[in-house]
């Protein structure tokens, strides 16, 4: 049972538990879940007012996954033979509500995280989060921490010449929804990203040194914490998935 501080009445005491995790993507339903099955309770702590808000929020209504089902399934739940393999977005929302459900998922909803440091002397991550639906900081005590925020948490928009002069309309493609309001007009799509930028330039196996040499530059040797940095650099895993060439 939390109690408050007198001194600040916005202010709750640490809630303990084996792990907590904050989380903005799917992937943290699927720690979760494992976590669960090897008898390891954990708490999800969700910005969002929801699961899968990505999906939800911040997806474009007509959308499908441009995989097939057998490469976007979560740990011990696999899709259906009655799904189509090529889900739409709605069955896949339905799958991940279900997925929390099944595996009895705990989460603290309209948590944003604001810290997480760790106490070496008590041997706990320290975490500080704010119920965005009252304004209260609470601050949560774990042995384990897991990050699991997603690489699409937030929408980045780049430095355009012209883009805030621009007399027309301008989406960006986590707010874009549907073609509605757009039929007879003229529209300009633009993908922009590092990557692409730099195979303007550069061949494939250039752009994935560069890629790895900056990880390493800015994260260190991850190696130290068991997290071995595959030899093959992100983009030619893509392009050589067996997931996208199916």
């Amino acid at each position: 049972m939390a109690k408050r501080h007198e001194s600040n009445p916005k202010q709750e005491t640490a809630r303990r538990d084996n792990l907590s995790t904050p989380l903005r993507s799917y992937s943290g339903l699927a720690t979760a879940a494992c976590l669960s099955l090897r008898g390891v309770g954990s708490l999800v702590l969700e910005r969002d007012d929801c699961v899968a808000s990505l999906w939800r929020h911040r997806a474009y209504y007509r959308l499908r996954l441009h995989l097939a089902k057998r490469y976007c399934a979560l740990p011990h739940a696999p899709h259906g033979d009655d799904t189509p393999n090529y889900l739409p977005r709605d069955d896949f929302i339905r799958y991940l509500d279900a997925y929390a459900a099944r595996f009895g998922v705990r989460s603290r909803l309209r948590r944003e995280v604001r810290s997480a440091r760790y106490d070496a002397a008590r041997g706990r991550w320290l975490v500080e989060a704010v119920d965005l639906a009252t304004g209260k900081t609470e601050r949560f005590s774990a042995i384990y921490l897991v990050a699991a925020a997603g690489e699409n948490a937030e929408k980045v928009v780049p430095e355009v010449r012209g883009l805030y002069t621009f007399p027309g309309k301008v989406v960006h493609s986590a707010d874009y929804r549907s073609t509605e309001g757009f039929k007879g007009k003229s529209v300009l799509v633009e993908i922009w990203s590092v990557g692409m930028t730099l195979m303007r330039y550069l061949p494939l196996w250039a752009i994935d040194k560069v890629v790895l040499l900056m990880c390493g530059v800015v994260f260190g040797d991850t190696g130290r914490y068991g997290l071995r940095r595959p030899a093959v650099g992100p983009f030619t895993m893509k392009l050589t998935t067996p997931a996208l060439l199916a």
